[in-house]
């Protein structure tokens, strides 16, 4: 049976909408916020949700329209006093950061009142966490910035210097929950950036570089997340306990370029392998098996038996992107005893009709060879 009630006009729906706000956070345990382009009938929602009314309120979940965000947001600011009542500032900080975390008065508001101890440290990563619901907050830098001041305040007020690891657990878990809901999210990725350089322990490590080698096998265009990556593999090399081999990694990677074929984010982060093998000296010893690979590609014309994508673009990009590495290799070359100018004039004939890079204009402009 459908619940009727009467509606309010919409000058009234208006003027309440701040106080509804308000009285669905503070009497309701909300999880998450949800922007709706179409705001339901209230005869529609169920009858606890009427009082709240043209907020939605089901269970747990807060459902804003967007033609009532600006409202929101307007009289929200209208009430903000920075000499006010701590409590109201709370009040109106909380509701204004949820509309828009991007504004820097409220959330340097916040942290006085995190200092002043009127705020509490997990009160705060919790408002945090609400506003990461709404999918497009996860790209905010203010919010991540002020998520990460949080953990510093703590730790420098505290006799704790370090994250424990149930924290760590819950800020990774944030972190992935946040690219997932906004992919190749910059400001999520640097929050874990932040996060991996406080992870002294190998195995912890060892589990953060099996997660980001999960995420570019299912992501592997983003260039974020190969970032990470390539973090977590200099971590691990220069830890005692369980180092990171480079040749193991590279088997992994190249396992990743023949199934993706046309990628070319796989093929520059293979160039970061190649440099972290070279070091600290320019090693080019063994470029060979860096050709020997970039000759298969080529052979096959792109496409291997492990290739998941078989269509003719995906083969043309792949083999254009190998020969381009062979480039790189042979401008790594140059200043060693293993350069073959034979091998680079081959790659550059088969590269010669496509558009000028840096790489094509330094080595054909270059007379040493």
């Amino acid at each position: 049976m459908r619940h009727c009630f009467s509606c309010p006009s919409h000058t009234e729906l208006l003027c309440t909408m701040y106080s509804k706000f308000v009285h669905a956070l503070s009497t309701k345990v909300i999880d998450e916020i949800g922007l709706l382009p179409v705001l339901p009938l209230l005869s529609d929602l169920p009858v606890e949700s009427a009082p709240f009314y043209p907020l939605v309120v089901v269970g747990t979940k807060l459902g804003i329209g967007y033609e009532h965000l600006s409202t929101l947001l307007k009289q929200a600011k209208a009430l903000y006093d920075p000499l006010a009542d701590h409590k109201l500032l709370e009040q109106v900080t909380r509701v204004m950061v949820l509309i828009k975390p991007d504004n820097y008065t409220a959330m340097n508001t916040r942290k006085k009142l995190v200092s002043a101890h009127y705020i509490s440290i997990q009160d705060e990563l919790e408002l945090i966490d609400l506003i990461f619901t709404v999918p497009k907050h996860t790209k905010s830098s203010v919010a991540w910035y002020h998520r990460r001041w949080i953990h510093q305040w703590h730790q420098m007020n505290s006799s704790t210097c370090s994250m424990d690891g149930m924290t760590l657990e819950h800020e990774l878990a944030t972190c992935h929950r946040a690219t997932t809901l906004y992919p190749k999210g910059y400001y999520s990725w640097n929050y874990r950036h932040w996060l991996l350089s406080l992870m002294v322990d190998a195995s912890v490590l060892q589990k953060e570089y099996h997660y980001a080698c999960g995420w570019v096998k299912v992501n592997v265009s983003d260039h974020s997340g190969v970032q990470h990556l390539e973090r977590v593999v200099e971590a691990l090399r220069h830890t005692t306990d369980t180092p990171l081999t480079l040749e193991d990694h590279l088997a992994w990677l190249d396992t990743l370029i023949a199934c993706y074929p046309g990628h070319e984010t796989l093929w520059y982060h293979r160039r970061y392998c190649v440099d972290a093998m070279s070091q600290p000296k320019g090693d080019c010893a063994h470029h060979s098996t860096h050709h020997a690979f970039v000759r298969d590609i080529i052979r096959q014309n792109g496409i291997t038996s492990f290739s998941l994508d078989k269509s003719s673009s995906s083969a043309v990009s792949q083999t254009k992107l190998a020969f381009h590495f062979g480039v790189w290799l042979c401008l790594k070359e140059r200043n060693s005893g293993s350069f073959d100018s034979e091998r680079m004039k081959y790659y550059l004939e088969e590269l010669k009709d496509t558009p000028a890079s840096h790489e094509l204009y330094t080595l054909m402009t270059n007379n040493s060879y």
